[in-house]
């Protein structure tokens, strides 16, 4: 494969935030998706729209275990999506089946050399957002 293809072959791939409540992962995604101009995908939205209850109230009225069940099926439905940038919850990578998912979908792999930190509040601006105008955004 040559650089070109390799990167042509990444522009449908999706892009996968996990992670824990509250790190970041939505907003990121949201932001990622817009500058991209690709779909995405929130898992607690997802469940939301299934359950009608946010993931807290899920687990605590029918367990963590089927919580993580509806995780899976949302992060399983979202990568049917070509190019679509997910927000998925932390447990997917704690099974099997999440794992296998996400090495049959993503196109690279978390590394321990290399590390992207942004400070939270200033993703928008690593992004060149605050008007909402597309010619103002910087490409990432």
């Amino acid at each position: 494969m040559t650089p070109e293809s390799d990167r042509a072959d990444a522009v449908d791939k999706p892009i996968v935030f996990v992670g824990q409540m509250g790190v970041g992962k939505s907003t990121l995604g949201r932001l990622l998706a817009s500058a991209l101009d690709r779909p995405f995908v929130d898992s607690d939205e997802y469940i939301r729209r299934a359950t009608g209850r946010n993931a807290r109230e899920v687990a605590e009225s029918v367990g963590v275990e089927d919580l993580h069940d509806l995780e899976l099926e949302a992060l399983a439905d979202a990568l049917t999506t070509d190019g679509v940038v997910v927000a998925a919850a932390a447990s997917v990578i704690d099974s099997e089946r999440g794992r296998i998912r996400l090495d049959e979908r993503i196109c690279a792999k978390p590394s321990p050399t290399v590390h992207a930190l942004v400070y939270r509040p200033q993703i928008p601006q690593f992004f060149n957002f605050g008007a909402n105008d597309r010619a103002n955004r910087r490409s990432v």
